[in-house]
């Protein structure tokens, strides 16, 4: 919710999409579920930087469907609707950039690296 508040502060219009690192996946579920709740269309890109033991779909939407029921109980009836039912639609997992160990990148890394502005 903060991201969208500070996005309407600026007047950008809304995020088409937002990538994050998909390490424990809570920043990725937290982004679905604020997104849910204020409404915003976006789609959320986890890019696996940790073991696909943690870092995982199944983790992250189990974390946005527990997110979505806590706020659900403490907020009742007024609460916003959506959050565990919209997570497999605007959630994705992409597991193209990470490589065989801590600070190595894989293919699709190494092919991005030209336009991180680092020479």
């Amino acid at each position: 919710m903060e991201i969208e508040s500070q996005r309407r502060d600026m007047n950008i219009g809304p995020f088409d999409h937002v990538y994050s690192a998909l390490g424990t996946c809570g920043t990725c579920a937290g982004l679905v579920v604020g997104f849910a709740m204020t409404g915003a269309p976006g789609m959320v890109t986890g890019v696996q930087v940790a073991s696909p033991i943690i870092a995982n779909r199944l983790t992250a939407v189990y974390l946005v469907r527990k997110t979505g029921q806590l706020i659900e109980s403490c907020l009742g009836p007024e609460s916003p609707r959506g959050p565990a039912a919209r997570a497999p639609r605007s959630l994705r997992i992409t597991h193209d950039y990470l490589g065989a160990g801590y600070a190595q990148y894989g293919a699709a890394g190494a092919r991005s690296w030209p336009f991180s502005g680092r020479r």
